[in-house]
Formats: structure tokens, C-alpha cells, sequence
């Protein structure tokens, strides 16, 4: 199986998606690519373009925060809360 470069993929992605909306069987003849690599390829530039903070870095820092405050409200003012 072929690997191509991110610079290949995405000028071929970019022919797929708007403005340009060229048809993946179109593509696919003209590149010799398998259409579905062309789908499989264009479903993933969707769900990217829809769902952007699952690809961003913050999202997958597993770290444990130092502090955590069962009431969101008291942790915005900073205080902490004590049991009576």
C-alpha cells in the first residue's frame, strides 16, 4: 500500500472540498487512487473541520490539575471549601 506525503493529501483534499468540489471517481482517474482512500480521506477532512478541539493539544493533556473544586462557581472566585 502506498504512503503519500501531507503535502500530496492535501492538495488532493483540497480538490474534493469547496470551491473546487471536483468528484473523488473524477480524482480518483485522473490520480490512479483507489476511491475509497479518496472517501476515506474526505470523511476525515470533515469530521477534522467539524469537531477542531478533539484534534487540539489541550484536549489530550492527561495531566492532573493541582486543585479540584466539586463547586465550578468557588473555583472561579478561588476560594477553597472547608467541611463544617
Amino acid at each position: 500500500m502506498p504512503r503519500y506525503s501531507e503535502s500530496f493529501k492535501m492538495s488532493i483534499m483540497q480538490k474534493m472540498m469547496p470551491p473546487e468540489n471536483q468528484k473523488v471517481s473524477t480524482i480518483a482517474q485522473e490520480t490512479g487512487m483507489s476511491g475509497v482512500t479518496l472517501y476515506k480521506w474526505k470523511k476525515e477532512a470533515k469530521a477534522k473541520a467539524k469537531h477542531l478541539e478533539r484534534w487540539a493539544g489541550k484536549t489530550r493533556d492527561w495531566r492532573l490539575p493541582e486543585k479540584v473544586w466539586l463547586n465550578p462557581v468557588k473555583a472561579e472566585e478561588g476560594k477553597d471549601i472547608k467541611s463544617s
